[in-house]
C-alpha cells in the first residue's frame, strides 16, 4: 500500500476513496469458484439445535440462582464467567438469523429470533436485524460521510468512540468497560430510527411474559434478572467474548483494512464462527458451518489479510498497543460524487489514502486470480 496522506497525528477514522472490497471480491471469487461456492449457499436449520440449548441453559442457570438464593457476590460470579458466553452466543443467533440462514421461510426465521431473545432480558424486536441490514449495505460508505457525518452504518465506531483510542492502555481499557452502552445506544447517538415491524410486537409480549415468569418461578427474587443482564453487558464489553467488537472492523494494524476476520479456535464454535467475517461480508448467505470451507476453497483471497488468532490477543493487543489508532481507528469510505470525491482534502483533520495508494484486496494480484 502506498503511504497514506496524514493530516493529523491521530485522527478518529481513516478514510479512503477507494472501491469495497467485498463486492469486488465476491465477483472474482465467482468467478473462479462459482459452482463450489454456490455450492455452500442456503440455509442450516440444525443452528437451531445449539440456540435452544444456550436458551435452556440460560433460563435454568438464572432460575438455579434464584431459587437457591445465590449471594450478590456469586450472582455477580457467575454473571461474567458464564453468562456472557451464553448470552454472546444468543446475540451472535441473532446475527445468523437476522441474514435469514436457519430457516427457508422468513416466518419461522422471525419466530426463532423472538425466542432467542427471551433469555437476554431485553426486547430487541426488528432492531438488530434492521441495523444490521444497514450495516452490509450502506458499510462505511454514506453521503452523510462525505459532509463528515456518521452515516448511516450503526455496525462502525462513532468519532465518539474513537476519541478513546488515544494510545494510552488506561483510556482504551475504560471504553472497554462502557462498551456496552456505546454498542446498545449507538443507533440513538446517530439519531438513526427505524419502524416498527411485526417482530417487534412479538419480542415485546414474549420477553417480558419470559422476565416474569422468571421472576415469579425463582422465588421473586430480581437475582436472576441480575444475572441475565450482566451476561448482556459483558457480552459485548470487556470479555473474551466480547473480542470481536474490536477485531471485526478496528485497525489495529493501521493498514487500512477495513473488515478482519479471527480465527479463534474456542470461541468461535461458540459464536456461529463470527470471526470469519471478512467471509462472512464476501457472501452473506453461506450460513455459519460453511465459511471455514468458504477459506479453504479459495485460499488466496483471504491468506493475505490482517487476521487474527484469537479473541483474547485481540483485546491484549487493543489495550495494551499503544500504536493501535495511529491511522485511525477504522476504515471509512467517501462516496464518489460525479467521478470526484467529496470532503477529503478540505478535512485537514482525516487520515487520508486515495483509491491509487490503497489496493482493493491485500495480496490479490491478477495473476493469482487467473
Amino acid at each position: 500500500m502506498g503511504a497514506p496522506i496524514l493530516q493529523a497525528a491521530r485522527p478518529p477514522h481513516h478514510w479512503t476513496d477507494s472501491p469495497e472490497p467485498h463486492a469486488l471480491r465476491h465477483k472474482l471469487m465467482m468467478q473462479k469458484y462459482g459452482p463450489q461456492i454456490r455450492a455452500l449457499m442456503g440455509h442450516n436449520p440444525w443452528t437451531v439445535v445449539p440456540i435452544a440449548v444456550a436458551c435452556v441453559l440460560q433460563t435454568a442457570i438464572a432460575a438455579a440462582v434464584g431459587v437457591y438464593d445465590v449471594s450478590w457476590l456469586w450472582t455477580c460470579i457467575l454473571g461474567y464467567l458464564i453468562s456472557p458466553f451464553l448470552a454472546g452466543n444468543l446475540m451472535a443467533a441473532h446475527h445468523e438469523i437476522s441474514h435469514f440462514l436457519v430457516f427457508k421461510k422468513p416466518f419461522w426465521n422471525r419466530v426463532l429470533m423472538v425466542a432467542a431473545n427471551a433469555p437476554l432480558g431485553i426486547p430487541l424486536g426488528s432492531l438488530f436485524k434492521q441495523y444490521h441490514q444497514d450495516h452490509h449495505s450502506h458499510m462505511v460508505s454514506t453521503a452523510g460521510a462525505i459532509r463528515g457525518m456518521e452515516g448511516t452504518d450503526t455496525g462502525i465506531w462513532t468519532e465518539m468512540e474513537a476519541t478513546w483510542v488515544d494510545g494510552t492502555w488506561q483510556s482504551k481499557l475504560a471504553l472497554l468497560i462502557i462498551f456496552p452502552i456505546f454498542f446498545f445506544f449507538r443507533p440513538f447517538f446517530m439519531c438513526i430510527t427505524k419502524p416498527l415491524e411485526a417482530l417487534d410486537a412479538g419480542s415485546w409480549l414474549v420477553v417480558p411474559a419470559f422476565d416474569i415468569a422468571l421472576f415469579y418461578f425463582s422465588g421473586m427474587s430480581v437475582k436472576p434478572m441480575a444475572y441475565l443482564l450482566l451476561g448482556l453487558y459483558f457480552g459485548v464489553g470487556l470479555h473474551p467474548i466480547a473480542g470481536h467488537v474490536i477485531s471485526e472492523h478496528c485497525m489495529m494494524m493501521n493498514d487500512g483494512q477495513e473488515t478482519h476476520s479471527c480465527y479463534d479456535p474456542l470461541l468461535n464454535p461458540l459464536l456461529y464462527n463470527f470471526g470469519y467475517h471478512v467471509e462472512h461480508h464476501d457472501f452473506l448467505n453461506i450460513p455459519w458451518n460453511r465459511l471455514p470451507q468458504l477459506r479453504k476453497i479459495a485460499p488466496e483471497f483471504y491468506s493475505e489479510l490482517t487476521s487474527y488468532p484469537n479473541w483474547t490477543y485481540v483485546i491484549w493487543k487493543f489495550v495494551t498497543d499503544s500504536s493501535v489508532g495511529k491511522a485511525g481507528v477504522m476504515t471509512k469510505r467517501l462516496e464518489r460524487l460525479g467521478g470526484t470525491t467529496g470532503g477529503a482534502s478540505a478535512d485537514k483533520a482525516r487520515y487520508f489514502t486515495p483509491a491509487s495508494a490503497m489496493p482493493l484486496m491485500r495480496g490479490i494480484t491478477p495473476t493469482s486470480i487467473k
